[in-house]
């Protein structure tokens, strides 16, 4: 299975010829890893403030957060708390462990109807950690970019 790309920003740097070049810097604190749409990965999620239950995509994931969607709906707000759980893995396995959630951002969107979400994780299990890592490193070993991936 291979993942979209991994997430890189354009940092424009002048030179001394005033001619604009762009560099590739990594700007975030940990690398992720982004799924197209067949790609995106599956799961459910409670919206603990109202106790409500959601289909969920994942779009992309790292060692310190996800980003994910649901239908247009539902109500969040920076702070809300998720739990994450039923999450099918690209082997199609379903990992039973729930991840706790806090919401950084919600984007609402009409067309498509979905609420796209930014989260931390508050509480992400072992077995979590294993498998995250695992999927970036194989991203990584495929697009070459070296990086600190937690061990």
């Amino acid at each position: 299975r291979q993942f979209l790309f991994t997430y890189y920003h354009f940092k424009p740097i002048i030179s001394e010829e005033r001619n604009m070049k762009t560099e590739f810097t990594e700007q975030r604190d940990n690398v992720r890893i982004y799924f197209n749409e067949n790609q995106a990965l599956e799961a459910l999620v409670e919206i603990k403030k109202d106790l409500q239950i959601a289909p969920c995509r994942i779009w992309n994931l790292s060692m310190g957060g996800l980003r994910l969607s649901i239908d247009n709906h539902h109500i969040l707000s920076k702070g809300d708390e998720l739990l994450l759980s039923n999450l099918r893995l690209p082997d199609n396995s379903t990992m039973e462990s729930d991840i706790t959630l806090k919401t950084c951002w919600a984007i609402h969107q009409e067309k498509p109807a979905l609420t796209f979400i930014g989260c931390n994780y508050l509480q992400l299990p072992e077995e979590h950690q294993t498998n995250f890592k695992k999927m970036i490193l194989e991203e990584l070993q495929q697009t070459k970019v070296k990086r600190n991936v937690p061990e």
